[in-house]
């Protein structure tokens, strides 16, 4: 900026003839105001002479506070700011009552560098003030969660690299620290202790057992014995981190400047870090001041000793420094290289160097700090933990190795109990092995689990060598040890799969295989974490996929007759349980188990019928959707006996949506469907309740959606799949169900994505989906539009762009080229839905997404219908009146790259229009395809 001695006379003449900073929306008068006000208060803060200025600012303060807006702008906020020592009480009360009732408002006072320095240099108390009330937020304002960042308000957001990131010369506290220490570290000290206290507030009203609730307690540097509250990520909030609140390790940061700074210029190690320790006062405080010691670690005696032989301590220093490795944070200034180091290398450190000098009284104490840190309170694996770490402070624990390092040679003590330990983690070991050998599931993308293929080619030999580990495994483990026993379980169903494939094996293995699988549904409940739905690998799932198997002819006559009666009924059992199961996860997987069941013929001489069994289990699923919504059945019921027909399907019909039974009625709707399919002894019931859960599937859907609780349309997956394999025989079940959905448009939109991932992933449901396609998509573009709300006109407009399809990839593919090209060998063709299209154009030109939704179709069909009638549906869709592209066209450039070389005369037309119409919209792509033809 010019001089602000020649820009005075231009600010005064705003003043005089403008409305200045009083917009939401900054003009150029404001502009040039501030930026004069900036550049005034740069020469206060630096101790320049002002008074030529100054009759200016009163001018610019008499015009602020001329009339004050209830909600003031923020040009308006930092200008009262920079207003330095011609603020006067008038303004002073504006900031003040700002910070009692729209705090949040104060963010350019406190938040940009001009505005915190001039506030420092002038008035460091009422900087301090409004920093306290901008950061902490009111209990019950703006409460979201118990994560320190709802609690703490963040940083202003400035671009897309530095974002609302922690950094020292964020917010106000290195200007403090600079121009007035006392206030900076009062300042802090309020900060870091109520963000602590908000949160610890925040578990005990969100009553939240697994957050860390811990304080650190302990004499360190002599300051008296005290507690420092905070948790293993508040103690490394000074090394900053994408996650936490941002202004406490801002203030953080600024604090470590400063203090370094006070080193540099002469102050003690032991006085800076104590410093740290009684101004912050919480665990984040006591973590600074370990880093000040260690990465001024030459010049430590006895100042670490206390903090060495707290158990703590080397926790949160532990989870310190791998937190910054995988983080990559640097070692900051000069010496941090050592807080890359973790405890054990820094105890090392201090007894080398003591050795080092012949310090044999430093030695000395190094062995009484192993002693006291020996001797802490705390759990088993704490107190092991405390003796290993112990060793690398007693020089006496050190050997030489051949190679001429030295080493810590643990006691005879913690050699059994490492032991102990590795051979726990053996049998883990040994469990993931197994579980990954006999996967239970195909891990595909966009596909309800299935058997993995690779159980039909199980080596007998190898798998009975198996069966006996995992027999010892389970005989060996504690019974909460669930990562232990997972492979066991995993061989277990392995066993039964490979039963029901013909692969011949001891009735005693089977019998164990059987027992532990049932045992597991039925006679104790997994621990909490294994119970997560999330978690693909607990017995129950494996359990639910695999115990189908063992209900089967093959099975249970030969060579399961041998397991008995009682046997096969805890299958049974077992079977009905995991379809009334309260994770969602295991009624997919026993809804899939039970699907190979329904086509394996009846079998007189088998009593009960296999699928007498496999109906008891879907009765189970449908009398939990019922329980659902009447309140008569909790999700402790097990093995509930099934409903009469009739009465069943009089009480699917009752079911009005709002019941909100989405996912009981997704895991039960492909059972009925699979169930309905095929010809069995069960069919009859399965047809007379296909209707009424499918017709309740579609009332609930539409209510969810109507409501806005839409699901991922992956987690339609198995419904889709059910449908499609269903629509291969009777296309009016999926045809039916998607005239029921019309009324809901965002339910549809989710069931038509995920049919279509379901036929992208499953290339065997390709054919049934060229069979419904063209209905639906007729019924779709011919529904009325008039009179829509809002929400209902986005909804149908994200529905046109669904309609058409295209191949979907799943949100977990890892390979999604590779998908693609497998999907394009077998996609569904065109030619029954060339008129369909041609009216899409119309109907979605200028919707989001239309482009990609085509370019995705054509990109799977031959290069002739690609070029035509692809290239003119896409100019249709895509090149608007004005001759800009009128979508998002992220698929469209490469695509026409891919189709140039195969141009016709005809064809050209129209990618020449498509081409320059990029160029008119400045596409980044569009110079490259334009020099294509140069």
């Amino acid at each position: 900026m010019a001089d602000p001695l020649v820009v005075a006379p231009v600010a005064a003449w705003l003043v005089r003839h403008t409305d200045l900073l009083l917009g939401e929306q900054e003009t150029d008068a404001d502009r040039v105001i501030l930026t004069w006000l900036r550049a005034v208060g740069e020469r206060e803060v630096l101790g320049a002479e002002v008074v030529d200025f100054r009759a200016t600012r009163v001018l610019v303060r008499e015009a602020l506070l001329r009339e004050v807006a209830r909600f003031p702008a923020p040009t308006f906020v930092e200008a009262l700011a920079l207003l330095g020592a011609d603020r006067d009480e008038a303004a002073d009360r504006v900031l003040r009552q700002l910070a009692r009732d729209r705090a949040h408002a104060l963010k350019p006072a406190v938040e940009r560098p001009d505005a915190t320095y001039c506030l420092a240099a002038t008035d460091p108390q009422l900087l301090a003030e409004l920093a306290a009330s901008y950061y902490l937020l009111a209990p019950g304002s703006g409460y979201r969660s118990g994560w320190l960042r709802d609690l703490v308000r963040e940083h202003e957001f400035v671009g897309f690299i530095m974002g609302s990131r922690a950094a020292r010369q964020r917010g106000p506290f290195l200007a403090l620290m600079q121009l007035s220490p006392r206030h900076g570290l009062a300042l802090i000290s309020v900060l870091l202790t109520g963000a602590i206290r908000a949160q610890e507030a925040a578990a005990v009203r969100d009553q939240d057992e697994a957050s860390e609730r811990l304080a650190l307690q302990g004499d360190f540097l002599a300051t008296g014995c005290r507690s420092y509250p905070g948790n293993s990520d508040a103690w490394a909030w000074y090394r900053g981190a994408l996650t936490g609140p941002q202004p406490c390790m801002s203030a953080l940061m600024a604090l470590e400047w400063w203090l370094e700074q006070a080193i540099e210029e002469g102050a003690t190690v032991r006085a800076a870090a104590a410093k740290a320790l009684y101004s912050v006062g919480t665990v984040a405080g006591a973590g600074l001041a370990y880093g000040i010691l260690v990465r001024h670690l030459d010049q430590v005696t006895d100042e670490l000793d206390d903090f060495l032989a707290t158990p703590e301590v080397w926790e949160f220093e532990i989870h310190r420094v791998s937190m910054d490795q995988v983080q990559h944070r640097g070692s900051g200034p000069s010496g941090g290289e050592s807080l890359l180091r973790n405890p054990a290398e820094i105890a090392g450190s201090l007894v080398a160097l003591a050795a080092e000098r012949g310090d044999k009284a430093g030695l000395a104490r190094l062995r009484a700090v192993a002693d006291r840190l020996r001797a802490a309170p705390g759990g088993q694996a704490m107190a092991l933990n405390a003796k290993m770490w112990a060793d690398y402070l007693d020089v006496e624990r050190y050997r030489a190795t051949p190679d001429g390092w030295l080493a810590v040679q643990p006691s005879e003590e913690i050699a059994q109990e490492l032991a102990g330990h590795r051979a726990q983690l053996a049998r883990r070991s040994e469990s993931y092995r197994l579980r990954h050998q006999y996967r239970a599931c195909a891990d595909v993308p966009g596909q309800t689990p299935a058997p993995e293929p690779v159980l039909d080619t199980v080596d007998p030999a190898q798998l009975a060598l198996d069966l006996e580990l995992a027999r010892t495994l389970t005989a060996s483990v504690d019974e909460q040890d669930w990562v232990a026993s997972d492979g066991a379980h995993a061989v277990a169903a392995a066993a039964v799969h490979a039963a029901t494939s013909g692969v011949t094996l001891s009735a005693d293995d089977l019998h164990w295989a059987v027992e532990l699988l049932t045992g597991t549904v039925l006679d104790h409940r997994p621990p909490t974490s294994a119970a997560d739905p999330t978690f693909p690998w607990d017995g129950a799932r494996q359990a639910a996929l695999a115990l189908p198997c063992a209900l089967l002819p093959a099975t249970v006559d030969a060579p399961m007759s041998a397991l008995g009666v009682r046997q096969v009924e805890r299958v049974r059992s077992a079977v009905r349980c995991c379809a009334a199961h309260p994770v969602l996860d295991i009624r997919e997987y026993v809804v899939e188990g039970l699907r190979p069941l329904w086509s394996i013929p009846c079998r007189p001489e088998s009593r009960p019928c296999h699928h007498v069994s496999a109906w008891e289990a879907v009765a189970a699923g449908i009398e939990l959707v019922l329980g659902e919504a009447g309140g008569t059945l909790t999700v402790e019921t097990v093995c509930p006996a099934p409903s009469a027909a009739a009465a069943a399907v009089e009480a699917l019909d009752r079911l009005t949506g709002a019941e909100g039974a989405l996912a009981t009625l997704g895991t039960v709707l492909p059972a009925v469907l699979e169930a309905a399919r095929t010809r069995h002894c069960r069919t009859a019931v399965a047809r007379s309740l296909r209707m009424a859960t499918l017709h309740a599937y579609a009332r609930t859907a539409c209510a969810w959606a109507d409501g806005g609780f839409h699901r991922a349309a992956e987690d339609h997956a198995s419904v889709a799949a059910a449908l499609l394999r269903a629509a291969e025989g009777e296309p009016g079940v999926l045809v039916d169900l998607v005239d029921r959905l019309a009324a809901s448009p965002g339910a549809l939109d989710h069931l038509l994505r995920a049919l279509k991932t379901a036929a992208t992933y499953q290339s065997q449901l390709v054919r049934p989906l060229a069979t419904v396609w063209p209905p639906i998509m007729e019924l779709v573009l011919t529904q009325p539009t008039a009179d829509l709300a809002d929400r209902a006109r986005r909804e149908r407009t994200r529905l046109v762009v669904e309609v058409l399809p295209g191949p979907v990839l799943s949100m977990a593919d890892t390979d999604p080229d590779r998908t693609l090209r497998q999907a394009a060998g077998c996609w569904l063709g065109l030619d029954p839905l060339i008129d369909l299209i041609d009216a899409w154009t119309f109907s979605a030109a200028g919707f989001e997404f239309a482009t990609e939704s085509l370019v995705g179709l054509l990109r799977t069909q031959p290069v002739q219908q690609q070029l035509d009638p692809g290239l003119r549906w896409v100019r249709q869709i895509a090149v608007q009146a004005d001759g800009t592209v009128s979508s998002l066209a992220g698929l469209l450039p490469n695509w026409l790259r891919e189709l140039r070389p195969a141009l016709t005369l005809p064809t050209r037309f129209h990618y020449l229009a498509i081409v320059d119409a990029l160029a008119l919209s400045r596409h980044p792509d569009a110079a490259a395809l334009q020099q294509l033809d140069e």
